[in-house]
C-alpha cells in the first residue's frame, strides 16, 4: 500500500509540474499529506478537501490556472486531485493483486447517469490481455468479454479517469457471477444531463458565496451585500426546486467554499468595486474606470461659466473644476465616449470631449446620496 501511495504522489507531482511551480511547495505538501490520509482511511475526501482549501487559503492560494488555460477554484481543483489520486492508488494496488494471482478478467461497476465514455464501458467484463473469447460465470451463463486495451481507460474523461465514480473488480470464470443489468441509454443520458445541471447549480452557488465573501473583504456597501445575499437565497430556492423535481440528492459539501480570509489582488478588488458602482449608479451602459489617464490638455478646455454658475449656481471656478479632475478617483464615460464624468473627494467635473469643454462642475456639498455612497465604496475598497 505504501509503495502504491508513493507511486501515485510521484505521478501526480510529475503530471502537474506547471501548476506546482506556480503554486509553490505549499500546494504539493498539503495535497500529498491529505491524499495519504484519505487513502489510509483516516479522512473522507470531503473532509480532506475542506482542510486542504482552508490551509491553501491561509497561504493565499485560492485558485489555479492549469496548462490548458482553464481556471479552477482551489476547492474544485483540490477535490478533483484528491479523487484522482485515491483512484490511481486503488488502481495500482488492484493491478499488483491481479498480477500476483494471475487474474486476467475484470468487471466494471455501473450506475445511472454515467458520463458518455464511461457509459460505453460500464457493466462489462474485460480481459486485461485482450482475450475476447466468451467465458462462463458461476451460474453457467455465457458472458461476452471485451478487450481492456480498447476501452476508454487512460483517457481523462474515460473509465476510471478524472472524477470517475466507477470501480473494477476481479472476475473469475466459473466462480464469479455477472449480476449487472443493462442500463437504458436514454435513461442514462437523461440522468447524466440532470447531474451536469446539478453541478452547474453547485458551481453557481459557490461563485455567489465567494463574491459575497470578497464584497465583505473590500468593505462594500451593506445594502449591496444584502442585494447579493438575496440573489444567493433566490438561487438556492431554484436549486431546491430542481432537486425536488428530479429526485436528486443534495450534496452540501459541493456548495462549500474556504472560510479563511480572502486575499485579493487590486485588480480583483477593482472589478468588485466597479460592479458595485454600476449597481448603485444604475449606469448599466457607462464605462466605469478606477485607473485611467487624466486629459493632459484639460487647461486648454473652455469653461462653460454661464451654465455652471449663472444657470446652475454651482459657484465653481475653472481652477477648482480642473482640480476635481486631477484628483479624481472615478471616471465614467457615457454617450458613446462623448462625455467623461470625473469624481473626486472634493467635487465632480463633467467634460465634453468632442468640443473640449468643461460642461459642468460642482463641489462635494452637492453630492446626492448615490454619489456619496459611490465615493464611500471607492475609499473603502481602495485602501
Amino acid at each position: 500500500m505504501k509503495s502504491s501511495i508513493n507511486e501515485t504522489l510521484t505521478t501526480f507531482n510529475k503530471q502537474n509540474n506547471s501548476l506546482l511551480r506556480s503554486a509553490g511547495d505549499e500546494y504539493t505538501q498539503i495535497v500529498n499529506n491529505v491524499t495519504t490520509q484519505v487513502i489510509s482511511g483516516t479522512k473522507t475526501v470531503a473532509k480532506a478537501m475542506q482542510d486542504s482549501v482552508s490551509k491553501l487559503a491561509e497561504k493565499g492560494l485560492t485558485g489555479f490556472t492549469v496548462r490548458n488555460g482553464a481556471q479552477w477554484t482551489s476547492e474544485a481543483y483540490t477535490k478533483m486531485v484528491l479523487r484522482t489520486n485515491v483512484r490511481q492508488a486503488t488502481n495500482n494496488m488492484q493491478e499488483e493483486r491481479f498480477k500476483l494471482f494471475g487474474n486476467d478478467y475484470i468487471e466494471i461497476s455501473q450506475h445511472m447517469g454515467a458520463r458518455p465514455l464511461c457509459a460505453e464501458d460500464q457493466g462489462k467484463i474485460f480481459s486485461l490481455s485482450g482475450n475476447v473469447e466468451p467465458i462462463i460465470d458461476g451460474l453457467g451463463n455465457k458472458i461476452q468479454v471485451y478487450d481492456w486495451n480498447k476501452s476508454s481507460y487512460g483517457e481523462p474523461a474515460g473509465i476510471l479517469g478524472i472524477n470517475c465514480g466507477h470501480s473494477r473488480y476481479a472476475f473469475v470464470p466459473n466462480i464469479s457471477i455477472h449480476r449487472e443489468k443493462h442500463i437504458n441509454k436514454a435513461e442514462n443520458d437523461e440522468a447524466y444531463q440532470e447531474k451536469q445541471q446539478q453541478r452547474l447549480y453547485e458551481r453557481a452557488i459557490r461563485n455567489k458565496k465567494r463574491e459575497i465573501s470578497m464584497l465583505k473583504e473590500t468593505g462594500a456597501d451593506v445594502d449591496y451585500i444584502k442585494h447579493r445575499q438575496n440573489q444567493l437565497s433566490d438561487y438556492r430556492k431554484q436549486y431546491v426546486e430542481f432537486l425536488d423535481n428530479t429526485g436528486r440528492t443534495r450534496i452540501t459539501t459541493n456548495e462549500w467554499i474556504g472560510s479563511a480570509k480572502v486575499n485579493l489582488s487590486q485588480e480583483q478588488k477593482n472589478d468588485i468595486i466597479i460592479k458595485e458602482i454600476r449597481h448603485i449608479s444604475g449606469r448599466k451602459n457607462a464605462k466605469i474606470e478606477l485607473d485611467y489617464e487624466k486629459p493632459k490638455d484639460i487647461k486648454d478646455y473652455t469653461f462653460d461659466y454661464k451654465h455652471i454658475n449663472e444657470e446652475r449656481k454651482h459657484n465653481v471656478t475653472k481652477e477648482e473644476a480642473i482640480s476635481y479632475i486631477e484628483n479624481s478617483k472615478l471616471k465614467m464615460t457615457v454617450w458613446k465616449g462623448k462625455y467623461e464624468n470625473y469624481y473626486s473627494d472634493n467635487g465632480a467635473t463633467y467634460i465634453d470631449t468632442e468640443n473640449k469643454k468643461i460642461r459642468t462642475s460642482y463641489s462635494k456639498l452637492e453630492y446626492d446620496e448615490r454619489t456619496k455612497k459611490i465615493m464611500e465604496v471607492i475609499n473603502n475598497g481602495r485602501k
